[in-house]
């Protein structure tokens, strides 16, 4: 009986290894077929059914069309058991390892490595796919859910980190349960930040030809959207048109091209948007402005900005408390007494211009209640450090010679000040006495 078994068993053993091998052999044969028909270069490729079947395939290079090709230097096709038992040849997960894309054989991503997981997809389904996608044919109809995890360098070094699920391609139109996107900057090169993360969820892309529509809800580090709309050609550039909504009314739209980029305002809250790219909060408050930013590559270099605030703070500076002490002012004692580090105003109008390391203020008025105050300068982004003159007037028709001249510099979070007993300012005191006594 036990040498009945044992011979049934060896049976069994010499049946499913025969089965194997010939699985394995139509595997190799369906990956020569592939690689030879679709011109994908390779150094070298392997099918392994132990431990787990796999289609490793090394030193890859592949021509999409005239213009891009991808390259890695490996790249892993796990397949499912299961799949292998029916003949199937199911994808479980693709592994890239080192992959880069190059455009007119210049070098656009590189590093490229991580996990693609597609969705009930073969191994036969593969050729016909990469054919045609090649041809621009209609191929949305084969392509796989998918779920990404790849991390990526671009051109100059910066790091992407992707993670994407329930990617899904129909008609014209993809769309996505749940993206995630952080980008490491190189250096501090937009405004004053070195980290960007992205996440949007229920999104969609719909094209026809060169024109494309995007429609998804969006976050970028401390920034919430309710919506991102947004409409673009992809020739001779990538060109467009997007506007973010905000939480309740206020929305930021803007024009973008390669070289420059258009925005727009309407009562966006000011402190979010300095938090997101690391620009000391010296103002609070609901922004409406215009900025002209010129870009290289769709990221800005420098540009123009005019901007009002309105039901905003001043941090830092008690501006009540320092006229204060040098010019006559009806105040409320009892506001003066809470030795608050701020002063709250009505509006700020303000003209400025960017780089990436400063900003030059061209010219800035402060109203407040009490108070008018015009101020030019400059601030270090990179170290916070702040060098502005200002001219201090009391908001009374009374006094309107008298301007109180303060430079203040230093820490923009809690900024130094002089008051310039200068001989401007000994003249507008002059003048001043003469008006009151004639």
């Amino acid at each position: 009986m036990v040498k009945k078994l044992g011979i049934g068993l060896l049976i069994v053993a010499l049946a499913f290894f025969a089965f194997m091998v010939v699985q394995k052999g139509k595997l190799e044969e369906k990956l020569t077929a592939l690689l030879q028909s679709k011109n994908v270069q390779v150094e070298r490729s392997d099918v392994n059914l132990l431990p787990s079947p796999s289609i490793e395939l090394q030193k890859i290079r592949y021509g999409l069309n005239e213009n891009y090709q991808l390259s890695a230097d490996n790249l892993s096709l796990n397949l499912s058991w299961w799949g292998i038992l029916t003949a199937h040849s199911e994808i479980a997960d693709i592994q890239v390892n080192n992959g880069a894309v190059f455009a007119d054989s210049i070098i656009k991503l590189k590093a490229i490595n991580g996990t693609i997981t597609p969705i009930d997809f073969s191994l036969s389904e593969l050729p016909i796919f990469i054919e045609q996608r090649k041809a621009e044919e209609s191929w949305e109809n084969i392509i796989p859910k998918v779920q990404l995890d790849l991390s990526v360098l671009t051109e100059q070094d910066d790091k992407l980190t992707l993670k994407a699920s329930q990617l899904d391609v129909m008609k014209n139109e993809l769309h996505w349960q749940d993206l995630q996107a952080v980008l490491a900057l190189n250096n501090r090169r937009l405004f004053n930040t070195d980290k960007l993360a992205i996440t949007a969820k229920n999104g969609s892309v719909n094209w026809f030809s060169n024109n494309y529509n995007i429609r998804t809800d969006l976050s970028i580090n401390q920034l919430k959207f309710k919506q991102l709309e947004s409409d673009f050609e992809t020739q001779p550039d990538i060109q467009g048109h997007a506007v973010l909504f905000g939480m309740n009314d206020e929305y930021v739209e803007f024009d973008f091209s390669p070289l420059s980029l258009m925005l727009k305002s309407k009562q966006f809250p000011l402190q979010p948007l300095l938090d997101t790219f690391n620009i000391p909060v010296l103002i609070t408050g609901k922004v409406n402005g215009e900025a002209r930013l010129f870009a290289e590559d769709y990221f800005p270099i420098e540009g123009e900005i005019r901007a009002e605030v309105t039901e905003g703070e001043l941090n830092g500076l008690n501006l009540l408390e320092l006229v204060s002490q040098y010019a006559p002012i009806n105040y409320d004692d009892g506001q003066l007494k809470q030795k608050t580090n701020s002063t709250r105003f009505e509006r700020i109008f303000t003209h400025f211009y960017w780089k990436p390391t400063e900003l030059y203020i061209k010219n800035t008025q402060l109203f407040h209640q009490r108070l008018i105050v015009h101020s030019a300068g400059n601030i270090d982004l990179t170290n916070g450090k702040c060098d502005v003159n200002a001219e201090i007037s009391v908001n009374d028709r009374r006094f309107d010679l008298l301007k109180l001249p303060v430079h203040f510099f230093g820490d923009c979070q809690s900024p130094q000040y002089k008051v310039k007993f200068d001989r401007a300012f000994r003249d507008q005191l002059r003048e001043f006495i003469k008006e009151k006594f004639k």
